[in-house]
């Protein structure tokens, strides 16, 4: 296999991995940016947070903060009841009835201006796509990136090192047939046709 088909492979192998890593963070695990101030004061408008695909919705507790999709649109809201429990306000006051099988009652930490369950009724745990984790530091996911483009920039040039150290090589080892000719021309073989056919003429006999 020659370098340069070396370098192919190993560019297409890398760019699979980060289309791995970016399916990942859509359907997996990775992070997700706050957009709105429903979540105040928990969550900041352009925080980020890290979540993690929810495929169990029984470990989805009162409390927890998820994302949600709704109507077409991802919020993120805070859990206020799970099925079989109501909803209570901290007063101690019901939001609702009793969750059924598979609902969920949800609202935004600021309670004045979030738009949730209060007002559009409790989800269908099949709306529940991510459990939200911490938040992610912005200096430390810029270091994150930087740190990524270090690693690929690095990657890339060992790729490129590594090609032209074979293709310098290639240059310098001689084929088999320049062996094979140094060879005969060492061991004096070399005899061009002409001479062959003069040497053999002159042997025959006419008689």
């Amino acid at each position: 296999m020659t370098a340069a088909r070396k370098i192919k492979i190993l560019i297409y192998v890398s760019r699979i991995l980060l289309l791995a890593l970016v399916l990942m963070s859509l359907f997996l695990a990775g992070f997700t940016c706050v957009n709105g101030e429903s979540m105040l004061p928990t969550l900041q408008d352009g925080d980020f947070v890290w979540t993690a695909r929810v495929f169990d919705k029984s470990s989805i507790g009162v409390g927890d903060i998820i994302v949600l999709k709704w109507e077409g649109i991802r919020l993120i809201k805070r859990v206020l009841a799970t099925p079989g429990t109501v909803a209570y306000d901290e007063s101690g006051n019901a939001l609702s009835g009793v969750m059924g099988e598979n609902q969920f009652f949800v609202v935004g930490d600021n309670r004045e201006i979030s738009y949730d369950s209060r007002s559009f009724g409790p989800i269908d745990g099949s709306s529940i796509l991510f459990a939200v984790g911490s938040k992610i530091n912005k200096p430390a996911l810029i270091g994150i990136f930087i740190v990524l483009q270090i690693a690929a920039g690095v990657f890339h040039y060992i790729l490129y090192a590594k090609a032209n150290e074979e293709t310098e090589a290639q240059k310098t080892v001689p084929s088999d047939q320049q062996r094979f000719n140094a060879n005969d021309k060492e061991e004096g073989l070399y005899a061009s046709p002409k001479r062959e056919n003069q040497t053999v003429s002159s042997g025959l006999s006419d008689s």
